[in-house]
């Protein structure tokens, strides 16, 4: 009976939070189900389920479930801001804080 109901979350999202990141989730790498036709925004949901109350303010908004500067998304197809951004399945998602400094 199971095999008729359609699996309706089925897109599967590799999410790496590199750096200090990991150190607030307590992973360096996850996998993320969301329905098909997910967007960026579906998985910033998720994350703030997840990790929400984990992450410092200085890195995640709780209240508008995103990331703050300088944090980075950085997908396939670049990088990821706006929330209607689509993902594609099996994408592999890198959240970071780049590293400035130095001299050129």
């Amino acid at each position: 009976m199971t095999d008729l109901i359609p699996n309706c979350f089925s897109m599967k999202i590799t999410v790496n939070f590199l750096g200090t990141l990991s150190r607030y989730t307590g992973a360096e790498s996850i996998e993320v189900k969301l329905k098909d036709g997910a967007r960026f925004g579906d998985l910033l949901d998720e994350l703030n389920k997840r990790y929400g109350k984990k992450l410092p303010p200085k890195c995640w908004n709780k209240e508008k479930a995103e990331f703050i500067k300088p944090v980075s998304a950085i997908g396939s197809a670049g990088d990821l801001e706006a929330r209607e951004t689509p993902l594609a399945a099996n994408e592999e998602i890198h959240i970071l804080i780049p590293i400035s400094g130095g001299t050129a």
